[in-house]
């Protein structure tokens, strides 16, 4: 037996006791959990009351070969988003050489150069939606402007993101 370690002969009970510091801590605790639920809990995506509209966005597909452009057309039915499945038609096509931004070092200006055989394509979509509280939703999906889309059509494929929004009832 060493002298740092010795064998206690008697076996002490420690009764636990409860202080003002621990209720504080206990409600604080309780508090935030309820705050959480109520802030963050009930947030949905989907609205389900509003108006039934006609929803228009665009949405812009950069950098793409000269074949797809024909692949966009006019009056295609296509889905939008990789899970959401968001159903459109193409109203319209534009499509514009892709620009590449770079820094010209010598003059200290950014200059915009053409892509050679590469394209931006806007199309502009059109959904059935609701016009709610808060959002424009379709099949109980809410659209927004800057929001990632994924348009998948028969033939034609592209990921872009929404520029523009507007509704027609």
């Amino acid at each position: 037996m060493t002298p740092f370690t010795k064998k206690s002969k008697e076996v002490t009970q420690v009764k636990a006791k409860f202080n003002v510091v621990d209720a504080v801590i206990i409600l604080l605790i309780l508090a935030v959990g309820a705050a959480g639920f109520l802030f963050l809990g009930n947030r949905s995506q989907t609205v389900s009351t509003g108006k039934n509209v006609k929803i228009f966005y665009d949405v812009e597909i950069t950098d793409r070969e000269e074949y797809l452009i024909d692949r966009f057309a006019e009056g295609e039915k296509v889905s939008i988003g990789e899970k959401e499945k968001i159903p459109a038609t193409i109203v319209k096509r534009e499509v514009r050489p892709a620009v590449k931004s770079s820094f010209d070092g010598v003059s200290g200006e950014f200059v915009n150069t053409e892509i050679p055989g590469r394209y931006d394509i806007t199309v502009t979509l059109m959904s059935e939606g609701t016009d709610g509280v808060g959002a424009v939703s379709s099949n109980g999906t809410a659209i927004r402007v800057g929001m990632q889309a994924v348009v998948k059509g028969r033939d034609c494929a592209g990921s872009g993101y929404i520029t523009q929004m507007y509704t027609e009832e």
